[in-house]
């Protein structure tokens, strides 16, 4: 279900004016888990971290978007309408591999690096068959 807040309309199908780079994005990150199996509409995700559950998929839950431009990526915020050149914080962290195959993530805004993964990343999805 889309939800249009300008024009104060809902519609089921994938709205015409959805920039394409969108509809990729929303395609490879809501229906590339329910490719290989039936729809489940009992998911819910747990923070492995904070001990959260969650009925929205966090890992879209943030409002900040990537968008690519001449001058190189700056990033939107659907709420606000405000952008931005810098990574906003929930986006500024990234997961590497060590030498010897260990995790760890380093964020691009604050070169800190951390074993722990950050809690706004340490969402999974869980599947329920009630």
């Amino acid at each position: 279900m889309w939800y249009n807040y300008a024009a104060n309309i809902s519609v089921t199908g994938v709205p015409d004016e959805l920039p394409d780079y969108l509809a990729q994005e929303f395609a490879k990150v809501h229906m590339a888990p329910y490719a290989a199996a039936p729809y489940n509409v009992n998911v819910r995700w747990y923070n492995k971290v904070t001990g959260e559950y969650s009925w929205e998929d966090p890992k879209v839950s943030t409002h900040w978007r990537q968008v690519t431009s001449d001058d190189g990526p700056f990033y939107y915020n659907i709420n606000t309408g405000e952008s931005q050149w810098d990574v906003p914080d929930e986006l500024a962290w990234e997961k590497h591999d060590d030498d010897g195959g260990k995790s760890y993530w380093f964020n691009k805004n604050t070169q800190a690096s951390q074993w722990d993964e950050p809690e706004h990343n340490a969402w999974e999805r869980q599947d329920s068959e009630l």
